[in-house]
């Protein structure tokens, strides 16, 4: 799902949040900076987690087959669909 907010919270699963206090809420103008700023930081946190699982689940294979990955943002991947 990426970092888009405002509900940044529901971007990390409770495990692996490691910033403290978190926004809870939908309407983030009410939550606090520092609230937002956490919330936002543990989604980044939380992607390259998962970036990091992909690319040493495909190291495994870099012996035997040629392995790559393509890492699009949402702005490329709409402009690669509306050509394709």
């Amino acid at each position: 799902m990426g970092s888009h907010g405002p509900i940044y919270y529901k971007r990390t699963p409770e495990d692996k949040k490691i910033f403290f206090p978190i926004c809870y809420r939908a309407d983030i103008e009410n939550g606090s900076l520092k609230q937002i700023v956490n919330s936002y930081d543990n989604s980044i946190v939380y992607t390259n987690f998962i970036l990091k699982s992909v690319i040493d689940e495909l190291s495994k294979y870099q012996d035997d087959f040629f392995v790559q990955a393509f890492l699009l943002c949402d702005v490329i991947s709409i402009f690669i669909l509306r050509f394709f």
